[in-house]
C-alpha cells in the first residue's frame, strides 16, 4: 500500500518535478510541513496534509 501512496504522489508532482526529482522531494525536509518530509508524513498517515502542499506547487501559490 505504501509504494502505491509513493507512485501516486510522484504522479501528482508531474509537471512540477521529474521522477527523479519527485522521489528526492519525497525525502527533503520541506518548510511548509513545518520541517518534515513528506516520506515521514507518508508513515504517519498523514496524506492530506502532502496532497495540500502538492496542489499549491501545482498551483503556484506556495510562496
Amino acid at each position: 500500500m505504501t509504494s502505491d501512496i509513493y507512485g501516486y504522489i510522484i504522479e501528482r508532482l508531474a509537471g512540477v518535478y521529474s521522477p527523479s526529482e519527485a522521489r528526492r522531494w519525497i525525502r527533503t525536509p520541506q518548510r511548509l510541513l513545518d520541517g518534515a518530509t513528506p516520506e515521514e508524513l507518508i508513515r504517519k498517515g498523514r496524506i492530506t496534509e502532502i496532497m495540500r502542499l502538492i496542489d499549491q506547487l501545482r498551483d503556484g501559490t506556495h510562496l
